[in-house]
């Protein structure tokens, strides 16, 4: 794993973290929740590439994994290291913001979906997709998404006939070098399949076979028809093959 040596400790309402990270990452993700699968009072801290933290948390046992933005592309998927704890801590449980992205539109696309936000401004997003719509950590793939004013976003991967549930959670300013930052509430989206490829290349069958039907009867009307290429040659060929 490309994070290892994660230390987690519980003092009243704080949790204190540290890991070693072994790869190059622009910032690092720390998840932390109430159960092992991260669907339970979950957060999501965004911050550069520090090795420790410390994270004001409420009343619970927590978990906490860690997520690294690795590679050098806008967009990419977060790989996380093993879980730690359960630790306990104290305290009141802070709401979680609306995040100020809001999704304007949504249009499926091939292998994929089209997210059209509401703003051109430079923005940041997690992106989580999965086949279940609690999102259980196990069955879900996070990506992070940075975006220099599109004004649309997408996320690419999905097979066709495949039913996905996709949430995002994101802002306008990344994170700074001194600061942490707390994602706010997930905008979920309808559940979603994708557009078949095989459409595509139904369409491109359909318009080679109207080709060779009119190279055919070209053929057929000419009775002294000089091809002008051997390309040709071969495609009245296989032409003939394909009408046996």
């Amino acid at each position: 794993m490309k994070v290892q040596h994660i230390l987690l400790e519980g003092f009243k309402n704080t949790l204190s973290l540290s890991w070693e990270v072994f790869c190059d990452t622009k910032y690092i993700t720390v998840n932390i929740a109430t159960d092992s699968e991260f669907t339970q009072n979950s957060r999501f801290f965004i911050m550069p590439p520090v090795l420790s933290c410390i994270l004001t948390v409420g009343e619970g046992k927590w978990f906490a994994r860690i997520g690294v933005w690795g590679g050098i592309e806008n967009s990419n998927t977060i790989e996380w290291s093993g879980i730690v704890g359960p630790v306990p801590a104290s305290g009141t449980l802070a709401e979680l913001a609306l995040t100020p992205i809001h999704l304007q539109q949504i249009r499926r696309i091939e292998k994929g979906v089209r997210l059209y936000i509401n703003s051109t401004d430079p923005c940041y997003m997690i992106i989580q997709c999965s086949s279940e719509k609690d999102f259980l950590s196990s069955k879900t793939i996070s990506k992070y998404v940075t975006d220099w004013g599109s004004g649309y976003i997408d996320y690419m991967g999905l097979l066709p006939d495949i039913t996905y549930y996709i949430r995002f959670a994101g802002g306008y300013k990344t994170p700074s070098k001194e600061s942490i930052t707390l994602l706010g509430q997930w905008v979920n989206l309808p559940p979603t399949t994708p557009i078949r490829t095989e459409r595509l290349s139904s369409n491109i069958d359909l318009t080679t076979k109207k080709s060779n039907d009119v190279l055919l009867q070209h053929v057929k009307e000419n009775k002294n028809y000089r091809f002008t290429s051997y390309t040709d040659y071969l495609q009245y060929k296989n032409a003939l093959a394909r009408r046996g």
